[in-house]
Order: structure tokens, then sequence, then C-alpha cells
């Protein structure tokens, strides 16, 4: 195994069976939480260890090793906020264990949750709650993995918007994500490899849940033409077209199209001003 996988070598914490290798990039698993997707996000982040089998994360055990889990960003069914009296107190510890130089503020800016800082943590609901592990989770810089348990769901004060993009940015930076939807249209909203859990296994079958996604972007850029002759070479972009200073890319997903034209920017030498999803009539 490379040091840049997640691991379920022969686990078996019932209701799950995993013989599973996740690469970097966004892994979406469309389940019910009976049919085990809570227990696959304690495993992946080291909340919980499998009755038999292992779960390795650059070859560690997240369960066995903190150093391991100070690289992990997660969101759990049910959060409890670290031990402080206002949210600004508990996620200065939050950064503290996680050895982060961010502060709280910074935490919950982008966000746009500042005014949460001075709230009481005893005086939060379980849906806000899990908005501020939420965010700290999506704060994580540099983080090997990303294990959220319904990003889109029973979540208080984010904008869903700003989930979606964050999960691509993560994504798109090299991370394994790995986020589970009881939705499916949650699951179609956040794209990436499509899996499905049914009787306590993945299954790479998003036939079962998944419908056509057509995704795109305008990418304001300074070569244009190069820009879109490069994506034209690229398979996970199905059109790309010159309009003005910029361009149209098209393709399945927002992290797909997403790393296409990062690669197109990187190997022609341009520079981006702005990119933007638009909607083009596309099927979600």
């Amino acid at each position: 195994m490379t040091s840049h996988q997640l691991g379920f070598a022969g686990v078996v914490e019932p209701p799950l069976r995993l013989d599973v290798t996740l690469e970097p990039g966004l892994h979406t698993v469309w389940g019910e939480p009976a049919a085990g997707t809570e227990r696959l996000i304690l495993l992946a982040s080291g909340a919980l260890a499998p009755r038999r089998g292992k779960v390795t994360l650059a070859g560690a055990s997240p369960h066995r090793s903190p150093s391991s889990r100070r690289t992990i960003a997660s969101l759990w069914p049910v959060e409890s906020l670290l031990p402080g009296s206002s949210v600004e107190q508990s996620l200065a510890l939050a950064l503290e264990l996680r050895e982060a130089k961010q502060t709280p503020r910074e935490v919950l800016e982008p966000a746009r949750l500042v005014h949460w800082l001075a709230r009481r943590c005893e005086h939060l609901d379980d849906h806000e709650r899990r908005g501020i592990a939420l965010a700290l989770a999506l704060s994580h810089s540099a983080p090997r993995l990303v294990a959220l348990f319904e990003p889109l769901s029973r979540v208080a004060g984010l904008s869903r918007q700003w989930v979606l993009d964050r999960i691509c940015e993560l994504a798109a930076a090299g991370a394994i994500v790995l986020v589970t939807s009881a939705s499916r249209s949650d699951a179609r909203a956040l794209g990436g490899g499509q899996l499905a859990l049914q009787r306590g296994r993945l299954s790479p079958n998003p036939t079962l849940f998944w419908t056509p996604e057509r995704v795109t972007f305008y990418v304001e850029v300074d070569l244009p033409r190069e820009v879109t002759s490069r994506l034209l070479t690229d398979p996970r972009i199905h059109d790309a077209q010159v309009q003005g200073g910029g361009l149209w890319a098209t393709g399945a997903t927002r992290e797909e199209v997403s790393l296409a034209v990062l690669g197109a920017l990187r190997d022609t030498g341009a520079k981006a001003r702005l990119m933007q999803e638009r909607d083009m009539g596309g099927t979600r």
C-alpha cells in the first residue's frame, strides 16, 4: 500500500465487511446508516476499531496513532465539542490538539460563522454542533483523509455551496475525501467516484442510484485558446469552447472539471482570473 491510500483489509464490523483501498480524490458513498455508513466514517477516522481486520492510512492505524489522526478531518454522526465555555475556547483546544496554526476566527470566517465564536457550547443544538465540526474539518490545511458523515444534512449555519466547493478543493489538493449520503440528490451533488453501500459491502456500481451529471465552468484566463486546446485532449472534459477572454469547460463532475482545468493551466503556464460554475441546463 502506498502512503496515499486508505485501506480496509478484511474488516468485519457488523454490518460492514470491507476489503477495499481508496486512492486520493473524492469518493461518495450512497447508503443508509443502517447499511453501515456511520460505522464506515468512524472506522476511517479512527474513532472505532474493527472487530476483525485492519484499517490503515499511510500504513498506520488511525485508531492507534495520534499522529495519523492529526492528518484526518472528520465529521461524525453525532458531534460533541471539546470542553470550553464558548465556541471560541472549544475550537482553540481542538486546533491545539491538531497542532494547527489557525485561530478559531480563521476557522469560522470562511464559513461565515464568526458570530458564533462567543456562543456558549451548552446552548448549541445537535445540528449547530455538527455545523461547527464541519467548518473545523474543512479548515484543515493539509489533510491526508477527509471523512464526512452526511455533510449536506443535519448541519446548521453553513452554505451548501461553500461545503461542496471546499470538499472539491480538498480532493483536488490530493486528500482522500470519503463522504456519505443517504440522499440520492445529495450524493449526485457531491459527485466524485460513486459507490453504493449495500449489505455491508461497497460496490462501484453507480447505476444503482446515479443519474448523468453535466457540470460547466466558465474560466477567465490569459491564454484561452491554448488552455482550451489542452482541455480538449483530456478525457474528463466533454466539451470546451473559447468565449471572449475566457472559455467554457464541461464534464461529469465538479472534481473532474476542476482537476482538468488546473492541469491545463499548469501545462500551458496560463493564469486564471476567475473560475465559476455555470448552469448550462445539464441534468443534475
